[in-house]
């Protein structure tokens, strides 16, 4: 009977290993087409710290959407806003391009103000990716991470490194929907050709709504929160030209959010960005639906106007200075 046992067991520790090493090898597949642009963004941010870029943007999607390296000043300027980025990956980038001795002279932050509150991408993305080192979502938990990302170190470690009970969702929605995996290679192409630039819809006049129409209150989380301030930290330590861009929502969505939450946002961006001395570049409150490429984000014509705004600011910056 032991024998029997120790065989079974020994035979479903294959098979899982087995399993697992199969979906390790087909991430590219079934992960979704948002790995391409993370790995993209992974690999552009080594890339980066080979070279020292003169400008580094980062944020989330808005931010990846709105701003196009090629038309900011500078050779050297990749966008590493990430879809569903938050505080934390901003930090863990500026902290990896200082540890490379390759920090940027020019730092462009932008975040949409629910992602200053809360995540919606972490576990999916972020964890689910491997953008973050073990050593930095060590550094998260010990903060407290678990607080606002609502999951343990055990779970954590889980997803980190794909165990397959955590992927069985997303290999149930390619078995449903479709392999994928051409398609994830080539935005992988395409991102990476854009230096980290890359559009998230080609809706026309897109009438939906942002996720700030349903919030009452705009209330920043603290672990978020300080994680922003480190970020700026490192950039006022190391003589880095910062600016902080607030995106456009769209003319459909601007009067559908409570007066209060822009109000609380903009006085929490104010406070930080006087702290740590760093520009805020003006921008339109509101763009036309003719703008937008969704619900959120911009299109190509949306992204040409306000990148030239950012470079004029940094522009006025560089003539004062």
């Amino acid at each position: 009977m032991r024998r029997y046992l120790a065989m079974l067991a020994a035979c479903i520790c294959l098979v899982y290993c087995a399993v697992w090493a199969a979906t390790e090898l087909g991430r590219w597949h079934f992960l979704g087409p948002e790995f391409g642009m993370w790995q993209a963004k992974s690999d552009l941010l080594a890339q980066a710290g080979e070279t020292t870029p003169d400008t580094l943007v980062i944020g989330d999607s808005r931010a990846m959407a709105a701003v196009r390296p090629g038309l900011l000043p500078g050779r050297n300027v990749y966008n590493l806003a990430l879809g569903g980025g938050t505080t934390v990956e901003a930090y863990y980038v500026l902290s990896e391009l200082a540890a490379s001795d390759a920090l940027p002279e020019t730092l462009v932050l932008s975040f949409a103000p629910f992602h200053l509150e809360f995540e919606d991408a972490f576990w999916a993305r972020t964890v689910a990716f491997r953008f973050l080192t073990p050593s930095y979502l060590l550094d998260l938990y010990a903060r407290g991470g678990w607080r606002t990302f609502g999951k343990g170190p055990l779970e954590a470690t889980g997803r980190y490194l794909g165990l397959p009970y955590y992927r069985v969702p997303a290999l149930r929605k390619a078995l449903d929907e479709g392999f994928h995996g051409r398609t994830t290679r080539r935005l992988y192409r395409e991102t990476m050709t854009q230096r980290g630039w890359h559009l998230f819809g080609d809706m026309q006049a897109p009438r939906c709504l942002v996720q700030e129409t349903a919030l009452e209150s705009f209330t920043p989380d603290a672990l978020l929160t300080g994680y922003l301030k480190r970020t700026l930290e490192i950039a006022q330590d190391n003589g880095i030209d910062i600016y902080y861009v607030s995106l456009p929502y769209s003319t459909y969505n601007i009067s559908r959010i409570r007066p209060g939450y822009l109000a609380g946002y903009r006085s929490y961006i104010a406070d930080l960005t006087d702290r740590y001395g760093a520009a805020r570049i003006a921008t339109p409150a509101a763009v036309p639906l003719t703008m937008m490429g969704d619900c959120s984000h911009v299109n190509v014509a949306g992204a040409k106007v306000l990148t030239s705004l950012i470079a004029q600011a940094i522009r006025n910056t560089e003539r004062a200075g």
